[in-house]
């Protein structure tokens, strides 16, 4: 009953709509922006304290509701990944639960954004799509059923180049996946632009062109390097043409 009632909460002020005619001298509604991240954090602290493995599952309803552009299910999936170290068979139930208030793909994207391509592969294996096996080199897959946006002949080719890449230009590929392009660009700063060959540093030109992302761009590259001397030009050229 509890989980079916906060899951159900809204921010609207329930003494000027449901509740309306047990409120009648109130005239002013009252403000409560935060009314849901109020509730569900103080739920998730008091289970967290009491047991956090028995209440597990609306602990995950909490992280979800209260924030459901993406980081509450990325904090969900992080705290799933904590207890499969220590109880490998709670956090498969609560990853199934939370693939109940999560869409499939959506979750698959959030373990992507992570790096973390266990993580990715345990969300796949458990969303029962595919069953997956590694090795030290290799992502091999045996996909029981399609309902993966993803062409699994493209999407795990895709995954065993990311793991031979290095660090930083993985990420910056994964967060160009995911659209998350200024947080993609500054994974390539701090020199890193120097231990790129010619055609990725084209690749990131662009990128930043397509999403006209110049300015951005000088604030993450070496001032001497190329990519950098590039974006520089173009905005000067941009410049340029505005005065004339």
């Amino acid at each position: 009953m509890a989980f079916c009632s906060f899951s159900s909460h809204r921010n609207d002020d329930c003494s000027r709509t449901t509740y309306s005619s047990s409120y009648p001298a109130l005239r002013e509604p009252l403000v409560l922006p935060s009314k849901i991240d109020s509730v569900c954090r103080a739920l998730e602290e008091v289970m967290g304290r009491v047991d956090r493995d028995k209440f597990i599952c609306p602990i995950l309803s909490c992280l979800v509701k209260r924030d459901a552009g993406g980081e509450g299910a990325a904090k969900a999936l992080l705290k799933i990944n904590e207890i499969r170290a220590t109880n490998p068979k709670l956090a498969d139930e609560a990853v199934q639960f939370l693939l109940l208030l999560v869409d499939v793909d959506k979750l698959f994207n959030v373990a992507l954004g992570t790096y973390d391509f266990q993580l990715v592969l345990y969300v796949a294996a458990m969303s029962q799509k595919v069953r997956c096996y590694t090795t030290l080199e290799t992502i091999s897959c045996f996909w029981s059923s399609l309902f993966f946006k993803q062409d699994p002949k493209e999407f795990l080719p895709y995954l065993n180049e990311l793991r031979r890449l290095p660090a930083p230009l993985r990420q910056f590929r994964v967060d160009v996946k995911l659209r998350r392009l200024p947080r993609a660009l500054r994974h390539l700063g701090g020199g890193f632009e120097s231990q790129i060959d010619e055609a990725v540093r084209n690749e990131v030109a662009d990128v930043v062109a397509k999403n006209r992302m110049y300015a951005e761009a000088l604030d993450v590259f070496d001032k001497q390097g190329e990519l950098f001397k590039v974006n520089a030009c173009y905005l000067s050229l941009s410049s340029l043409f505005v005065l004339l």
